[in-house]
């Protein structure tokens, strides 16, 4: 955790002026890189390290950035971020939603990409949501419906594993799931089924 003892800030006007605008702008997003780094460059050591703070404060995705990178365990964090998709899919163990939020497991794949985390985690990450995705999908009777999305998910992670050249690591996962999400597809929507006592 980081330290929240906050420094007393002895700097000059320019500097104060500095920090209130780089403030005002971190909180309505309206500073580009160039001038970030502009007012870093203007800003004593205690009033960054009070920026710091305040982002660590302010932002969730900022809080867990700079844990990360104070104590970057990229195998904890990666066992982290399974569990945060695999809730997204099911309630408990074996029991679905009946909507999985997609944009959330796309911002959380986006801000573990963001950690700065080496491709094989990455990897391993994009393939487990298409796992979890199939699991879902191998409960629900509407599945034809989910086609584009899945082949979509599917797609992006072959072609980074392709890019990070990863196939040895992870081609044989990868054609797996391909061949187990194609019998779910083939199936169709099975009206008969009935889980979970839902008519999904």
């Amino acid at each position: 955790m980081l330290n929240r003892s906050k420094a007393k800030n002895h700097s000059n006007p320019a500097t104060s002026g500095a920090l209130k605008f780089m403030r005002w702008a971190l909180n309505s997003l309206a500073m580009s890189k160039a001038s970030l780094k502009k007012i870093i460059k203007d800003l004593e050591k205690e009033s960054l390290a009070q920026i710091i703070l305040e982002l660590y404060d302010a932002r969730p995705e900022a809080k867990e950035y700079l844990e990360f990178w104070l104590n970057p365990d990229a195998d904890a964090e990666l066992q982290k971020y399974r569990k945060k998709i695999f809730k997204i899919f099911f309630i408990s163990e074996g029991k679905p939603r009946k909507s999985p939020a997609f944009s959330e497991i796309k911002n959380f794949l986006k801000y573990f990409i963001s950690l700065g985390i080496e491709p094989e985690k990455v990897a391993d990450l994009m393939l487990y949501i298409s796992e979890t995705y199939r699991d879902w999908l191998s409960l629900r009777r509407h599945v034809v419906s989910h086609r584009t999305r899945f082949d979509k998910l599917l797609s992006e992670a072959s072609a980074y594993i392709e890019t990070a050249s990863l196939e040895e690591l992870y081609g044989l996962r990868l054609e797996r799931v391909r061949e187990e999400a194609e019998k779910i597809f083939e199936r169709g929507d099975d009206l008969r089924r009935r889980r979970w006592g839902w008519r999904w």
